[in-house]
């Protein structure tokens, strides 16, 4: 259904409102305006750098109908147009806002007053999604950007500014070379920010204000306005940014204001506030496991073969003077690839699992495990164990199950894929450091662990060489080999420490260590190194394969794990980076009024582990990835930290005392523009604020001088 009406303000120019409502109904029904028919305030934020520059309209009709379907219970439910028709263009558009309904009860006619918010002032009622469906990658802030402004479903153009650049980059536009994983815009429990929350916080890291006219978005930076910049690129589209172009564009307002301009009495001058010191917190989403956990209960689903699906399903089998109790899990992060035999090594899908599938076909299972005697009864209490348990049985016609000289490794165990976020591994003197402990058992057809069991004799026949476990792990295009990392397709061994011991079976043997003192990371275990010339960036891909006997004597029938882990770590040497960043700078000693903290969720490079929040970039191909150390700033001409960048627009606006003016002028006004006056030589004025009233074609604005 569509609602209509026209008005024409006292210019003689012809405006109509058009409020389209998404409730299935076809057609048109004329409306009657008020002689105050549409006004629209541009908001102003506590300062002139508000990333967000929102607007609402208020549209006022009369009725002698309960136009109750003017309203909708969802953000973007009741779109509402102004169009210049003279000109043929959309002036301002955006949503009626879903609020309770309000309307006179006494007279035949009445007004009603229709409250509207702009297209990115709805975004604060939609959670942002990932862009690409099986995975929260890393991403430019242009395909953000872009991804964002199509939810809006009411523009068509966007025009940024080119202020901020990175020194060797070709182009001007620094949204596609400015990357950040997505997960920095989930929680660790999956809950989204909003889309408005996911603008803001990239915006602010830029120091950029985006704002709107008509189906236009302009993002803009006061410091390049005021230094009379005007280049631009403008992104256009057609089909709400399913597909777009890319142009240059140049745009120039500049107006000097007289005592011609004014259109009414009552300008006023004030002076703005002023700060004593800026603080900008950063608010960084660490993260140093690579691997999901294997038995966090939110992941897992229990799978036992004859359970109902209960999360307590189990299997009791008793073995000599024990009771075991088992439960078998599905984890949702990885899958457990199972084959039938090793001969024709057939794969096949299995939902479910019980002891005898641990015991008959070659695979690997998520196990919690608990025994108690027999004889004693039932506890009312029982501790599980858990494993990861790798089994490789072998077929009845080879009665050795000597497989040893097969050579034939399959992978039982991977990480599927988009169950770790994208991120980058850039950084100098960190490690990945693995850890495991590993039990092996050479009983045919068994798969539990009894912990009387002992070797006999003396089996100091292997070596510790032979202790190993084959796995493969991936991040973004460059595989660990177990020497470098390559972009060859490549494996490499978890090795294992003998120690002194002689007995190889049913015995617990720790990662070997690698770690030296001289590492400086303070934990044990296989150590990765990971350097910036590595340029590791992108997706985490993790496998185990099927084991191997260590020597023809020794068969492998279960291979147990227990407290896997594959961590980052970076060299301690007494420093502590588990804090947050924060950025501090006096702006003058001789005020006290205490700037309110910014808050970062997205940083520059803080050299402090993996840190989904930190801002990637790659100036050309040729460079590559490379966390973000600097942007340079044309209009302040200064390369820094952008967090510094931020901190000295502050220093400068907000040292001295600045002059605001609010005057009412004409409605010829757009947000880019840059206003000179007579009375206050060589200064310059950037729009604060707007309230536009259409009717007496007039804009009370707040403009602010700049330096």
């Amino acid at each position: 259904m569509n609602y209509t009406g026209q008005f024409k303000n006292i210019n003689d120019t012809l405006y109509q409102i058009d409020v389209d409502i998404n409730n299935g109904i076809t057609g048109s029904t004329e409306i009657v305006l008020s002689g105050d028919p549409f006004r629209v305030e541009y908001n102003s934020g506590n300062t002139i750098f508000e990333p967000l520059k929102l607007s609402n309209a208020t549209c006022t009709i009369i009725s002698n109908q309960y136009n109750f379907d003017l309203y909708s219970a969802t953000a973007q439910g009741s779109k509402l147009t102004l169009t210049n028709v003279d000109t043929n263009t959309i002036e301002w558009v955006g949503y009626i806002t879903p609020n309770i309904y309000t309307q006179g009860f006494e007279n035949v006619y009445e007004e009603i007053q229709l409250e509207a918010i702009d297209g990115l002032s709805t975004l604060d009622n939609y959670k942002y999604t990932q862009i690409d469906i099986d995975n929260r990658k890393i991403k430019s802030f242009q395909d953000i950007l872009l991804h964002i402004i199509s939810k809006c479903n009411c523009y068509t153009s966007i025009s940024v500014n080119e202020n901020n650049v990175l020194l060797n980059q070709i182009d001007n536009n620094i949204l596609n070379k400015l990357f950040i994983s997505e997960q920095n815009f989930f929680n660790e429990d999956g809950t989204a920010l909003t889309y408005k929350e996911v603008l803001t916080e990239i915006l602010q890291f830029l120091g950029y204000t985006i704002t709107t006219s008509g189906t236009s978005i302009f993002i803009l930076d006061y410091d390049y306005l005021k230094a009379g910049l005007t280049s631009y690129t403008t992104f256009s589209t057609s089909n709400n940014w399913l597909t777009f172009t890319t142009s240059g564009t140049t745009l120039n307002s500049t107006h000097n204001i007289t005592s011609n301009s004014f259109k009414s009495n009552g300008a006023t001058i004030e002076l703005d506030s002023v700060y004593n010191q800026c603080s900008i917190k950063t608010s960084e989403y660490k993260n140093d496991s690579l691997l999901p956990e294997f038995f966090k209960d939110d992941y897992l689903t229990n799978i036992l073969t004859t359970g109902t699906g209960d999360w307590n399903d189990n299997t009791t089998l008793a073995f000599g003077a024990n009771t075991y109790i088992f439960k078998y899990y599905r984890n949702k992060n990885y899958t457990n690839i199972l084959y039938n035999n090793d001969l024709s090594w057939q794969q096949f899908t299995q939902n479910s699992m019980s002891y005898a599938g641990t015991t008959g076909i070659i695979g690997s299972s998520f196990v919690r495990m608990a025994s108690y005697k027999t004889s004693d009864g039932i506890p009312a209490t029982l501790s599980f164990s858990e494993y990861i348990l790798l089994h490789r049985h072998l077929l009845a016609d080879n009665p050795n199950h000597n497989y040893d000289q097969r050579n034939t490794y399959k992978q039982v165990l991977k990480l599927n894929a988009g169950s770790v976020s994208e991120s980058s591994y850039m950084y100098d003197n960190y490690y990945l450091v693995l850890n495991t402990e590993m039990l092996i058992d050479d009983r045919i057809n068994i798969a539990y662990i009894d912990d009387s069991l002992t070797k006999s004799g003396d089996d100091s026949g292997w070596f510790e060489t032979q202790m190993w476990l084959l796995s493969k792990l991936k991040i973004g295009d460059k595989y660990w080999n177990g020497t470098i990392w390559t972009t060859t397709d490549s494996t490499f061994k978890i090795r294992f420490s003998k120690g002194s011991e002689k007995h190889l079976l049913y015995k617990w043997f720790k990662v070997k260590n690698t770690v030296s003192f001289n590492d400086f990371i303070g934990e044990s275990g296989q150590k990765i190194p990971i350097t910036k010339n590595d340029k590791l960036s992108g997706a985490v891909e993790f496998y185990l394969y099927t084991p191997t006997a260590i020597l023809p004597q020794f068969n492998v029938e279960c291979v147990w794990l227990k407290d896997l882990t594959l961590k980052l770590i970076k060299q301690d040497k007494n420093k502590n980076d588990n804090s947050d960043t924060e950025y501090k700078n006096i702006i003058n000693t001789e005020y006290v009024n205490e700037f309110t903290d910014l808050n970062f969720k997205v940083v520059s490079d803080t050299n402090k582990g993996l840190n989904y929040s930190v801002v990637i970039d790659k100036p050309t191909d040729l460079i590559g990835y490379e966390n973000n150390q600097k942007i340079w700033n044309i209009a302040l001409s200064i390369n820094q930290k952008q967090e510094y960048n931020i901190i000295q627009k502050y220093v400068r606006q907000y040292s001295t005392p600045k002059k605001i003016l609010n005057i009412t002028l004409g409605n010829e006004f757009k947000p880019y523009s840059i206003f000179t006056c007579d009375l206050f030589y060589n200064q310059k004025f950037i729009i604060s604020k707007m309230s536009i009233d259409y009717y007496n074609n007039n804009n009370l604005l707040t403009i602010v001088e700049k330096v």
